[in-house]
């Protein structure tokens, strides 16, 4: 049985006092933290600044050709976040 299923049981009637909901709770979140960890790849720091960076550049969108027809595609918008997050981790090693 699951932690989740447990957790859901100790909720019945006939269980009432008999078990710690909190106990139960912080086991329900480690087995969901553990089955996120397990299927997820480690974020690496290049792609969080990317992501930052894109982020940033996004917002920033402007609705006109001075940049020229192609600025706002979306592989240009990435190569963009990328060459900024390698100019970010350049910069952290000086």
């Amino acid at each position: 049985m699951s932690a989740l299923e447990r957790f859901i049981v100790a909720f019945e009637p006939k269980n009432e006092g008999k078990v710690s909901f909190r106990i139960l709770l912080d086991e329900v979140i480690n087995e969901i933290k553990a089955k996120a960890d397990a299927n997820s790849e480690p974020i690496l720091m290049r792609d969080y600044f990317a992501a930052k960076a894109m982020q940033a550049d996004i917002t920033n969108y402007e609705d006109n050709s001075k940049f020229g027809p192609d600025f706002w595609s979306t592989e240009n918008i990435a190569k963009r976040a990328y060459n900024m997050a390698d100019a970010m981790i350049k910069a952290r090693e000086e």
